[in-house]
């Protein structure tokens, strides 16, 4: 007699419903509650950091055509990281010159997270139908997010570099297609390509970890094709040359060590900003966040996995191996960036492992909801344990008091600054036009000018606004923790007076007025276009 086979246990639909909206109401929860922190910093009126307010004028000096690398007006030293980023920040503020710096400059640090769900969607999309795939997609790319913002702290939600690289490196993985049979396929493997490509020219530190980006993909593959990756490493490498030598021809005048200068030699030993680099021993004494114990137990286990499976099993599947060889030797690269630039609170430099870490185990294995929910409840976990989260609380709430009075002095600082020009080196947000500062970052143009390190243009254009400032030109300057010696003297002079004080948590400095002009400055403020308390 046959009998029917026994099929296996299949849990009642109205239990698979109440668990996927269960699944599908955290994770939109998590969503909503990392883009209410998010927004509190990207709608913050004042830099978040002296950097990033430079960052702000590189891009606004490229929206008006000033090229920041050839200009007799302008010496700026802190584009160390690469060129693209300020060229497409520069580009939106052409197209959208009503919105106000942060927004712009934050832009990537909102589109990170949702270009993050949409690839993580689309890869999904093909192993599951589209409500599963939307449930799994949302709680993976939640618990991405966590452990990004838990590593890099605030510095994830600032305008620099570190974001757009970020997008970019989610980017890349969203185009790759592992077939590439139809035109459709081959141009999204070449927009991937290109892409990472560019991250070189965003933040050249973060290149190496995208590199990793196809050896991962590949592993999809039922054998190794080593046609096709040399085909793939050769194509990156092509773009990787193409787009620098654009940027050196056009922004360099064909000047290729100005450009090693600017981008690659700002930490080299010839450099007047070397390294803050650090003992291991220092590192694991400092570092005491669990998301990073979690970064490198599951970055080594994918190598240690593959060797039981070739030792055990006799299993060689090569293009496996090559992936798991590739997200171990990810974590190897991010640890030496971290390394060398500890000292410099450079926890951020991690980041990039965590996401190309989502990116292995994601095409790695299937996982769906139930899977999904749970590394997102994990990663929770281990926020709850972190020693970051106090400071992240901190910060926002702080960023939240101070609000309005960063409203209020953001807009009153426009208006001194097109009435009589604000002198400033290191906090540049209330800047919107094209009368530009001529030196980005006082201190650091000044030790690169004494250096001569850029040519005798940079240092000719650093003496020339020093000059200016001993002989007390300016009306208002600004004067901050990181403004050159020049500046920093004003605020002991006794012909200049502390005007306004940045109310930012974390900037400090504050608007000085020469005392033959403060009656001045007090009738335009008391006149039409005053702001009301």
């Amino acid at each position: 007699m046959n009998f029917p086979k026994a099929s296996p246990f299949q849990p009642p639909r109205t239990l698979v419903r109440l668990f996927y909206f269960a699944a599908f109401a955290l994770s939109v929860a998590v969503y909503v509650a990392i883009y209410k922190y998010l927004w509190r910093f990207v709608s913050y009126p004042i830099e978040l950091e002296w950097r990033e307010g430079s960052m702000w004028l590189h891009a606004l000096a490229q929206s008006y055509g000033v090229n920041i690398f050839a200009s007799d007006k302008v010496a700026y030293a802190n584009a160390n990281h690469g060129i693209f980023d300020h060229i497409i920040k520069g580009n939106l503020i052409r197209a959208f010159r009503f919105l106000e710096p942060q927004y712009i400059l934050r832009v990537f640090v909102l589109l990170f997270p949702a270009i993050s769900c949409w690839a993580i969607f689309v890869h999904s999309r093909r192993k599951f139908p589209t409500i599963v795939a939307l449930i799994s997609s949302l709680c993976l790319s939640g618990a991405m997010l966590i452990a990004v913002h838990d590593i890099g702290h605030w510095n994830t939600c600032i305008g620099r570099s570190d974001s757009t690289a970020f997008t970019l490196l989610i980017f890349a993985y969203l185009c790759y297609t592992t077939q590439a049979r139809t035109c459709g396929a081959r141009l999204l493997r070449h927009c991937s390509y290109l892409t990472i490509a560019l991250v070189l020219s965003t933040n050249w530190r973060i290149y190496p970890v995208a590199l990793m980006i196809p050896l991962i993909m590949e592993q999809h593959q039922d054998a190794l094709r080593i046609r096709e990756l040399i085909r793939i490493y050769l194509l990156i490498l092509g773009y990787t040359l193409a787009t620098c030598a654009l940027f050196i021809v056009v922004w360099f005048h064909s000047d290729a060590s100005m450009y090693y200068r600017y981008f690659f030699g700002f930490f080299s030993a010839k450099s007047p900003m070397p390294p803050s680099s650090a003992p291991f021993q220092m590192m694991i004494h400092y570092v005491r966040i669990p998301a990073f114990a979690f970064l490198i137990i599951f970055s080594v286990l994918p190598a240690f996995i593959e060797a039981e499976r070739i030792i055990l099993k006799h299993s060689f599947h090569w293009p496996r191996i090559l992936a798991a060889i590739a997200i171990s030797l990810s974590l190897l690269i991010s640890i030496s960036a971290f390394k060398m630039n500890f000292m410099a609170a450079g926890y951020w430099y991690l980041c990039p492992q965590a996401i190309v870490l989502f990116v292995y185990y994601h095409t790695r294995y299937k996982i769906g909801p139930g899977l999904a929910s749970a590394i997102l409840v994990l990663g929770l976990g281990i926020l709850s344990r972190s020693e970051n989260l106090p400071l992240m609380r901190w910060y926002y709430s702080q960023l939240g008091e101070t609000l309005p009075a960063a409203r209020k002095y953001t807009e009153e600082l426009v208006l001194l600054d097109r009435a009589f020009g604000v002198y400033s080196e290191e906090a540049h947000l209330f800047k919107r036009s094209a009368t530009l500062s001529p030196i980005d970052m006082g201190d650091v143009a000044e030790a690169f000018a004494n250096a001569n390190y850029y040519g005798p243009r940079f240092t000719a254009v650093f003496s020339e606004q020093k000059s200016r400032l001993t002989s007390h030109e300016p009306v208002l300057v600004f004067v901050g923790g990181c403004a050159s010696s020049a500046v920093k003297e004003l605020a002991e002079n006794e012909e200049y007076c502390l005007w306004l004080k940045s109310p930012a948590p974390a900037i400090g400095g504050g608007v000085y007025v020469r005392v033959d002009h403060i009656e001045d400055v007090q009738r335009f403020l008391m006149g039409p276009t005053a702001i009301s308390p």
